[in-house]
């Protein structure tokens, strides 16, 4: 199961690490099965690191960079049951 940030299930869930403690990551999806979460990257200011302007139609948009890391062991929670 494919938990994204931006659902409402997303919004519920708490994402644990393998010791019990709450990971604090800033994650834009978790992967239940493979526990893989990709997480935004931020910069020395605290502010999200953008990728470079990129032409999409007539707009010049940014995207975040994203990072994905493997939590071994990790495990989610919506409204206090694991999943």
């Amino acid at each position: 199961m494919i938990i994204l940030a931006n659902t409402e299930e997303g919004q519920k869930a708490k994402i644990y690490n393998a010791d019990g403690t709450l990971c604090n990551l800033p994650i834009a999806s978790y992967d239940t099965v493979t526990q893989t979460a990709l997480h935004y990257e931020f910069d020395e200011n605290n502010m999200i690191k953008m990728q470079d302007y990129v032409a999409d139609g007539k707009m010049m948009v940014r995207k975040p960079v994203l990072i994905v890391t493997i939590l071994a062991g990790s495990y989610a929670e919506i409204d206090g049951k694991r999943v």
